[in-house]
């Protein structure tokens, strides 16, 4: 462990509970004599790494699970965050129980935590197998929170995160092409070229009998044969002309008629929005009209 670590950096411990305390404070004094007094080692456990919110690019080495007896399963979710919170070319070092094969909803074969790291965006993953005997606590915890008690092993990952900033870029130098100077020759006609016997005058197309407007009257051909009526697309205004006779024709025969019928016989008799309340009964078909005051709502 303290191999990974030099003099001046900034290492994080990553661990997970039923670690001893007394393995956690072996583990600081060993990795903080490494580093020295320039340097500074950190503890944090998984469960609260997210929650800290360290700064981006803090760290120069993580170190996941590599406390004795700490399991730590690493999800989507902590690579990512390992990834932002380590500087450029910085390391990672992570210990995790892998199955020997098979499929399990949480604890992972190597190949699928390689594939993991990969996707996170960590680069010179080297993956091998850590110990050959487990610690009975560590089988013990295996069994209660995952159901596995055999076929599983110790996998240690060491990867790099790439040597540039999440969002980072740079100015690509490229070779700065000149345009060739015949494809615009390609597209360029020369005066010479132009024939003028070929152009036509547009204004010699036309006569003067084409500059004289049309009669409205003979451009209509609704209604000329008999009954006026307009064609299905009208467009010579008669449909128009028909229709206005229509509504004039149809307002003129409208005649008021009474909702109940019971209007001529007095209030007693007459709806509460009648028109003609308040006035005397009238004899049935009169004529009443009403004042320009009387059809104004009472407010």
């Amino acid at each position: 462990m303290e191999s990974h670590v030099k003099s001046g950096q900034q290492v994080l411990v990553v661990w997970k509970q039923l670690v001893a305390g007394e393995m956690l404070k072996d583990c600081v004094e060993s990795l903080q004599k490494r580093v020295g007094k320039s340097g500074k080692v950190f503890l944090e456990n998984v469960e609260r790494l997210v929650m800290s919110n360290h700064k981006q690019s803090t760290f120069d080495v993580i170190l996941s699970g590599v406390v004795p007896q700490s399991i730590v399963i690493h999800n989507d979710e902590l690579l990512v965050e390992y990834l932002r919170i380590l500087k450029p070319n910085g390391l990672l070092v992570l210990h995790e129980p892998v199955l020997e094969s098979g499929e399990h909803p949480i604890v992972k074969v190597s190949s699928q935590v390689t594939c993991s790291l990969k996707l996170s965006g960590f680069l010179n993953i080297d993956d091998h197998k850590y110990e050959s005997t487990i610690d009975t606590t560590v089988q013990q915890q295996m069994k209660e929170d995952y159901n596995i008690i055999t076929d599983f092993h110790m996998l240690e990952i060491i990867c790099n995160k790439p040597n540039f900033e999440i969002g980072s870029s740079c100015l690509l130098n490229l070779k700065k092409v000149n345009p060739d100077e015949n494809t615009a020759k390609i597209w360029s006609i020369s005066s010479s070229e132009i024939i003028d016997d070929d152009i036509i005058d547009s204004d010699q197309l036309l006569d003067e009998e084409d500059f004289l407007k049309p009669d409205p009257a003979t451009l209509k051909v609704c209604g000329t044969t008999g009954k006026r009526k307009a064609c299905k697309n009208c467009s010579c205004g008669l449909a128009d002309e028909l229709a206005d006779e229509k509504g004039a024709s149809s307002n003129n025969e409208r005649k008021a008629t009474s909702a109940c019928g019971n209007c001529y016989l007095g209030d007693a008799f007459r709806c509460a929005s009648c028109p003609y309340m308040g006035l005397p009964p009238f004899k049935s078909g009169e004529k009443v009209t009403l004042t320009e005051q009387q059809l104004k709502a009472d407010l």
